[in-house]
């Protein structure tokens, strides 16, 4: 019993050691830094929404803090700012900054939509093609522009023909509204809540962009703090379990996060998908993206950037192995 007990007081008096001597690094997971996550106010982030509603970050030993923004571009700024460690985000800003930088990478797909960019115009407007002329909004540097090239493109209408105008997402209903713009390019909740309010038509189909929806961070957490990514990317994948067994609780938790009504969420809810993922598609739908940015003359350079080495594959693949279908 007494050599017991000399066992635990030299057990006790080596942990104070460790945590106490001055030379000895402590992980910040260990020490209660938060990790902070810009995350955009987009049915895209669902699955952030369900790990924070349901505890499940605190579950998984993580800190998490959340930043709201409005858009993903938005929430990558905060991250370059140094405002946030992890963001949001779709793939084309990621692209449009990797002409510019190359101290970020994606971590993990948390989404994908092939329908969560629209074209919405006014009633008077019912084709494509009566688009010649027009004005039409969009929000630069995002989906929202480039989903609008590209479905022009699709439809036989030059870009060149139409004027567009730059727009925010907060402003673009009032400028349709008041006839400032003929229609607007925009994602959801944007997109539907602009069609109810003019009583609009949607003049882009399903299919056209498969859009991702990502979490991003800076190369220097990715490196220190790998734990609690880690610990962040378990707890979404609990939330991907929630959403496939219990989307009734999921539609809920969108509807209370984003103050949207159940009606918007059921027509929204069949174009996406929420699942952690690094597929192949991801990369290839970059360098599209890339590309259109280059001719559209939207980036200062001129060659691609190699954008694998803007995805780190090693958090996932210690959390979902079986998500990552790309080279290590």
């Amino acid at each position: 019993m007494q050599y017991g007990c000399r066992r635990l007081l030299r057990w006790f008096s080596l942990t104070l050691v460790l945590v106490l001597a001055p030379g000895v690094c402590v992980p910040a997971a260990a020490a209660g830094t938060p990790i902070t996550l810009a995350v955009s106010r987009s049915p895209l982030s669902l699955l952030v929404f369900v790990a924070a509603d349901r505890g499940f970050f605190a579950r998984e030993g993580v800190d998490v803090l959340v930043k709201d923004c409005v858009g993903g571009h938005r929430c990558l700024k905060l991250m370059f700012a140094g405002q946030a460690d992890v963001a949001t985000a779709a793939e084309l800003p990621v692209v449009l900054h990797a002409f510019e930088r190359n101290d970020f990478a994606i971590v993990t797909t948390i989404a994908t939509s092939t329908d969560d960019v629209k074209v919405v115009s006014r009633k008077s407007v019912s084709r494509p093609e009566q688009l010649v002329g027009r004005r039409v909004g969009m929000v630069a540097g995002t989906t929202s522009q480039y989903f609008l090239d590209i479905f022009l493109l699709s439809t036989g209408v030059n870009p060149e023909q139409l004027s567009s105008v730059p727009l925010q997402p907060e402003t673009a209903l009032e400028a349709l509204r008041s006839g400032q713009v003929d229609a607007v390019s925009l994602v959801e909740p944007f997109a539907l809540q602009a069609r109810a309010l003019i009583d609009g038509n949607i003049l882009s189909e399903r299919g056209t962009y498969a859009e991702t929806f990502n979490l991003v961070a800076r190369q220097t957490v990715i490196g220190a703090r790998a734990e609690q990514l880690r610990a962040v990317l378990r707890a979404l994948s609990r939330a991907q379990a929630l959403v496939e067994e219990k989307p009734a609780e999921a539609k809920a938790v969108m509807q209370r996060h984003l103050q949207i009504e159940p009606a918007v969420i059921e027509q929204m809810w069949p174009g996406f998908s929420f699942r952690l993922s690094l597929e192949q598609s991801l990369l290839t739908t970059m360098e599209g993206e890339a590309r259109w940015a280059i001719r559209a003359g939207h980036v200062t350079g001129t060659r691609i950037p190699n954008f694998l080495g803007f995805v780190h594959t090693g958090v996932l693949r210690s959390v979902r192995n079986d998500a990552v279908r790309l080279p290590e």
